[in-house]
């Protein structure tokens, strides 16, 4: 049975043992709390790369057009940029981030344009909102950090309503080099978790219930774009 939590609901808590039904271990949540520490430090600075900058319009590109019906949701939002782009042609544009210095960036950015926004402090592996909350989902350069990959997706699948689609941008270890890059980060950076294969992304959402759409590699095949959709409910 799926798991209901109130509409709107805004926790600004830090993860516990035994939350998102114990699905993440001690060893998780240290990766957890070493990515909040890291994000938090590189709240003030992190909205500056131009490659992060790319990479998200291109998510919005791949994404497709959105509607004024949509309810979007950014996953690991940072500062909020995507949340910002998405959420003229959207019914609610919403962010959640482990950093909580980044969700006060992004508040302050928020209320400085006056903007109808919102913002959480929340784990993708225990998302603070009800079932199928959103009808479009994004998560960019983040999914590494996530410390089960399973669990993370399912509750992305959770959070997506019947119909709705999710765009996962992330590094992908299916060439050589990225692949020896990611062995060294996972020694020296103590929130990586994991860059993964472009096939083991899809096989992630695949069994979570999802539909891949299609993946696309870019960046000479180290950074990967896979658009998936939930199928909506049969009616008889």
């Amino acid at each position: 049975m799926s798991r209901t939590k109130p509409r709107h609901a805004s926790r600004d808590t830090a993860p516990k043992a035994g939350d998102a039904g114990d699905r993440v271990t001690s060893a998780g949540i240290d990766k957890e709390q070493a990515s909040r520490r890291t994000f938090d430090r590189w709240a003030a600075v992190f909205d500056r790369s131009l490659i992060l900058r790319a990479l998200r319009a291109r998510a919005l590109r791949e994404l497709g057009e959105l509607s004024p019906d949509d309810r979007f949701l950014d996953i690991a939002c940072g500062a909020g940029r995507l949340v910002f782009a998405a959420a003229p042609q959207v019914e609610r544009a919403v962010g959640l981030d482990l950093a909580p210095k980044m969700i006060e960036r992004a508040r302050s950015r928020a209320d400085a344009r006056s903007e109808a926004v919102e913002f959480h402090v929340g784990s993708v592996q225990d998302l603070p909102f009800g079932d199928g909350e959103f009808t479009v989902i994004t998560c960019t350069t983040a999914f590494h950090h996530f410390p089960d990959p399973p669990a993370a997706v399912t509750e992305i699948a959770r959070v997506l309503a019947p119909g709705g689609r999710v765009l996962l941008a992330d590094m992908i270890s299916d060439t050589p080099p990225i692949a020896v890059t990611d062995a060294v980060l996972r020694r020296v950076e103590r929130g990586h978790v994991r860059f993964h294969e472009s096939a083991d992304l899809e096989a992630f959402f695949s069994d979570a219930g999802l539909a891949v759409v299609r993946t696309r590699r870019a960046l000479a095949w180290t950074y990967a774009f896979l658009l998936a959709t939930k199928q909506r409910e049969m009616t008889l």
